[in-house]
């Protein structure tokens, strides 16, 4: 979780340095117009305008899909080909009807065939941006038109580089160059299309915080630094650009430290408060063993105080102490019942009535039930994929006041008791026979398999809770998914753990949580720093005058 958020808030600030970049392109070229009133000045200060909004909108667009975003996904997809491709749009145009300087030294002839023939490259460089973006807008939904985005950026690096390979306009080679890679970025961003692909492979490949997410957000900071550097150049000679640089700068800082911390915190408490219900949780889980190890100790004690029970084993009648287990055994919803002698031999058995005579003096249970004592306890069996767990019980039978034998009852936790903890609590609970799941909540890809028999392989919770005895609250991965759990030891009579009980949820969730309050945080750092433009803009231009 601590990856996602951290690549989350990194999503945002290198689209914010790009709408900073593009917001001091914009000044750049409004103080140009400010001073020359040319059309072709007007559209390309509103060109990086657009896309200063533009880079602001996707900024504040949460990259995961498992929240609901605030901005509605139509209109955040209608604003952003709005601004992005109308921005690229504006520049091409400002730069068709900018006249390009020709070379000094070439005669007059060739100065206007050149002239010409750059008028024609600048048109059809225009031209092609322009029916790309109209034959986008022919085409419905977001899809189409992010695929002309990284043809328009090119378009843009096209007539830059033309610019500056014709005349004297070498300075914007470097312009060119930060729209070639800014086109990279966009064609790189078509990953987008493929998030829901059904290929594992292509989904791997393209999903958020991936391998092409991260070389995305990586070529749009490379090609933002290669533009900020440029006009940072020219920026810096006028004190008046040089504060609003600062005042940009400063801004900038504030917000994006503030959205930091206030996105740390947040999923601080939130994950601090997933911790504890998961604390709640596993103890209802406990509560819920120890509530069916008391009804269990108190069917045995009810079984082993019936008269024709005691009666029969006075007599050592098997044929109707078998009947009776049995019968008691279906009633009571049992795994088990077993009933021995005095010397610890099973007379009945009430799952398999033929299997008897065998001796059962070593068990725990039994041998404290012919000391006259009653416990109840938590037993592990080696099963087909997995240890069984029971909760067992044992309970005296006397008769005159003396033993004469010992009932002993258990029940199995299977899927269907840990089932009734999810449906109580939300939460998918587990529980395990030594380090392996023996029932869980949990199951496959097909909606039906469980995923019983899956070892525990984080060595520090085995240590915690089989070796010490102790809970543990934390996180693990399971299956590959990070999890974020609370665990507790499951003992035996002799207080030794045989097995842990578990409840988790999918640290993803955590972050569903906190996601709309998170992209909040961002959408007003947003809005914030836009509305904070003009501010910087009259504050720089006062004290610059005040200096002078």
């Amino acid at each position: 979780m601590l990856s996602q958020f951290f690549l989350q808030n990194l999503h945002f600030a290198v689209n914010i340095l790009a709408a900073m970049v593009f917001s001091w392109c914009f000044w750049l070229y409004f103080d140009v117009w400010l001073a020359r009133k040319r059309m072709d000045e007007a559209l390309k200060f509103l060109g990086f305008l657009f896309l200063t909004v533009s880079f602001v909108i996707h900024a504040v667009h949460l990259e995961s899909t498992i929240t609901e975003q605030i901005i509605n996904e139509l209109a955040y997809e209608r604003i952003l080909i709005t601004t992005r491709l109308g921005g690229y749009l504006l520049i091409a145009i400002s730069l068709f009807l900018e006249p390009s300087l020709s070379h000094p030294h070439k005669n007059k002839e060739q100065r206007i065939k050149d002239k010409v023939q750059s008028r024609n490259g600048e048109l059809q460089g225009v031209s092609g941006a322009l029916m790309i973006s109209m034959f986008g807008a022919q085409i419905p939904g977001y899809v189409a038109a992010s695929m002309f985005f990284p043809l328009a950026g090119v378009s843009v690096a096209l007539l830059y580089l033309y610019k500056s390979t014709y005349g004297l306009e070498f300075h914007l080679r470097r312009v060119a160059y930060a729209f070639f890679i800014l086109s990279l970025f966009e064609l790189i961003s078509l990953r987008e299309l493929f998030i829901g692909n059904s290929n594992v492979s292509v989904f791997k490949l393209a999903a958020p915080f991936a391998s092409l997410w991260t070389l995305e957000h990586l070529t749009l900071f490379i090609g933002v630094l290669i533009l900020g550097k440029w006009v940072f150049s020219y920026l810096l000679k006028r004190l008046q650009t040089q504060l609003y640089i600062f005042f940009s700068l400063a801004i900038l800082f504030i917000f994006v430290i503030s959205t930091l911390s206030f996105t740390w915190l947040l999923l601080g408490n939130v994950q601090k408060e997933a911790e504890n219900q998961l604390e709640t949780s596993v103890k209802v889980l406990e509560y819920a063993l120890d509530t069916r190890k008391s009804e269990l100790l108190s069917d045995a004690q009810v079984f082993a105080q019936d008269a024709k029970v005691t009666d029969a084993i006075s007599a050592d009648q098997k044929p109707q102490l078998a009947n009776l287990a049995s019968e008691y055994l279906l009633t009571k919803k049992l795994s088990f019942l077993t009933v021995v002698n005095e010397n610890g031999q099973v007379v009945a058995r009430g799952e398999e009535p033929e299997r008897i005579g065998d001796s059962l003096s070593s068990n725990t249970l039994i041998k404290r039930s012919l000391l006259s004592e009653s416990n109840f306890s938590v037993m592990s069996r080696d099963g087909v994929l997995a240890p069984d767990v029971f909760v067992s019980a044992s309970a005296p039978v006397k008769k005159d006041n003396e033993v004469i034998g010992a009932v002993w009852v258990g029940v199995v936790t299977d899927n269907a008791f840990v089932d009734g903890i999810y449906k109580a609590t939300g939460l998918n609970a587990s529980i395990y026979g030594e380090d392996k799941i023996s029932a869980t909540s949990l199951v496959g890809e097909d909606g039906s398999s469980r995923r019983v028999g899956v070892i525990e392989s984080n060595s520090e919770i085995k240590e915690q809770v089989l070796g010490k005895g102790e809970g543990f609250t934390g996180t693990t991965n399971f299956l590959n998914t990070p999890y974020f759990v609370s665990y507790l030891p499951l003992k035996d009579l002799d207080n030794t753990p045989v097995g842990m009980l578990s409840v988790g949820k999918p640290q993803v969730t955590i972050l569903a949580t906190a996601g709309r309050s998170i992209q909040g945080s961002f959408i007003v750092a947003g809005i914030l720093w836009l509305l904070a433009i003009l501010p910087s803009y009259l504050i720089s231009s006062y004290i610059s005058k005040q200096l002078k």
